[in-house]
């Protein structure tokens, strides 16, 4: 009798083990497989101008967790283009200090970087998690034509 009563409890350690090994399956492909994944793109899409005027585009991060830093190259067509001003975006500075720096050596494309920087140089500082604007870039259109915007080079750091 007394071994029936182990075969039993034994039963049951190994059916919960095996319901909660399932579970955790579950929750793993929950978590990785159906989380949306993370987007770097241009906003306004696509715009229309004429020749002399400036217009203003954002680069934007969507569905990222943990950013600390980043970094990409965006190219354009330098006889319809050329660019007149770059800032930084704000959700890097949500979540504390930040080094931003941009290398505009050509007429065709920039290379921006942006990380942020501890408070104290030991001191880990936690990445920001969510949607927001990385950069906003102004052009001018300086001849008529369709032109289009290229991210590459990108890097997002964890």
């Amino acid at each position: 009798m007394h071994g029936e009563k182990m075969k039993k409890k034994t039963t049951i350690i190994v059916s919960c083990l095996a319901i909660l090994t399932i579970a955790i399956a579950f929750a793993i492909f929950y978590i990785f497989v159906n989380r949306p994944s993370t987007e770097l793109y241009i906003e306004p899409r696509a715009t229309s101008g004429t020749t002399g005027q400036n217009f203003t585009i954002n680069i934007l991060v969507s569905n990222v967790a943990d950013l600390y830093g980043w970094q990409l190259r965006l190219e354009w067509n330098s006889t319809l283009l050329e660019i007149i001003n770059v800032t930084e975006g704000n959700f890097l500075k949500n979540g504390g200090n930040t080094f931003f720096y941009y290398e505009n050596d050509t007429t065709d494309y920039i290379f921006i970087i942006c990380t942020l920087t501890p408070e104290v140089p030991e001191q880990e500082t936690p990445g920001i998690s969510g949607n927001g604007v990385l950069a906003t870039l102004q052009f001018r259109i300086k001849e008529n034509g369709s032109c289009s915007l290229t991210i590459s080079d990108t890097i997002l750091i964890k």
